[in-house]
């Protein structure tokens, strides 16, 4: 019996020490994972915060996490703004090993905020004119955030009329919307004025939407719809629900 009793304790010490290590491990994979996949998608990944709430031991080759908390600032996307902040909650996530990796994501919320400097600063990188019977250079353009109005973003700049072949001051002003594909956002023309200069709105209207989308969330590997945009003096902020995972996530 005594015997018995010692080998149930060493049991059950051998399993609490499993446990914990499981554990230690899953969260190191976590942020490991997080960072390696954000790789494809960001310049500088290690900025990327990693929480997770405590995690369930299911069996001794599977685990629950029922939320993952991934966060930054400063995010340089390789193809995008640099986002001045990010949050990604997922929740219910299924973790198998060892070799340790997420097998499943329940759902989850996200949040980016991005400056309009930083919107601005993009716009330059991509370069080149918007096309249409009045062009307008990328490089001229400043992007300005508002608020309270039914035209909350501005953008400034110059438009050339190849009629008298110059280059007039512009300016113009709308909303960003979600666009009808899914995890997209376009910037919708309300009103366009260039000095001295008259001109169907439509023309420039179509060659300003040109630039969209201005948000493309698509190609990420979390899929995202967008539920709400709100602008405020100097940023905008973006949120919305993760729909899904794409196969480059899971394996």
């Amino acid at each position: 019996m005594k015997r018995f009793l010692i080998f149930l304790i060493i049991l059950a010490l051998a399993l609490g020490g499993g446990y914990i290590w499981w554990q230690r491990n899953a969260q190191r994979l976590m942020t490991a994972q997080v960072r390696q996949l954000a790789r494809n998608f960001f310049v500088n990944p290690e900025k990327l915060v990693v929480e997770t709430s405590p995690i369930r031991l299911r069996n001794f080759s599977e685990a629950l996490v029922p939320k993952l908390v991934i966060s930054g600032q400063q995010l340089a996307l390789k193809k995008g703004p640099t986002l001045a902040y990010a949050k990604l909650i997922l929740t219910d996530v299924t973790v198998s090993g060892p070799p340790f990796r997420m097998r499943h994501i329940g759902g989850g919320s996200y949040l980016l905020k991005v400056t309009d400097k930083e919107v601005t600063e993009y716009l330059h990188t991509r370069g080149g004119s918007l096309g249409g019977f009045k062009i307008i250079p990328l490089d001229s353009v400043s992007v300005h955030f508002l608020a309270g109005s039914d035209a909350a973003t501005e953008l400034t700049g110059e438009a050339v009329v190849p009629v008298i072949n110059q280059r007039l001051p512009m300016k113009a002003t709308g909303m960003l919307t979600p666009s009808s594909a899914v995890g997209k956002v376009d910037f919708q023309v309300k009103k366009v004025s260039i000095k001295n200069f008259s001109f169907d709105l439509k023309e420039v209207q179509n060659a300003l939407t040109m630039i969209n989308p201005v948000v493309d969330l698509s190609a990420w590997p979390i899929q995202c719809d967008v539920r709400s945009i709100h602008t405020q003096p100097g940023s905008a902020t973006l949120q919305g629900h993760i729909i899904g995972v794409s196969r480059s996530l899971l394996p």
